[in-house]
């Protein structure tokens, strides 16, 4: 459930002021923290598998390159 503009607004508002804000609006920052955390989450995962596979590849060519220069001597 994401926050409306003026939703977030009024919690940055109250936040300012000092002053608490209530239990409904707690739980929609945390679940959207929550979202975005897992969002970041699954993106680096993803980001990982992607330069772990293309270092794999790059390694591979790099062996035989060099076994075929070796082959070649």
């Amino acid at each position: 459930m994401a926050l409306s503009i003026a939703e977030r607004g009024r919690l940055r508002s109250q936040m300012r002021a000092g002053n608490p804000l209530d239990r409904r609006a707690t739980e929609q920052v945390q679940a959207t923290i929550d979202r975005r955390y897992a969002e970041l989450e699954s993106s680096m995962i993803h980001e990982n598998r992607s330069y772990t596979a293309a270092s794999h590849i790059m390694k591979t060519k790099h062996d035989t390159v060099k076994n075929s220069i070796s082959s070649v001597r």
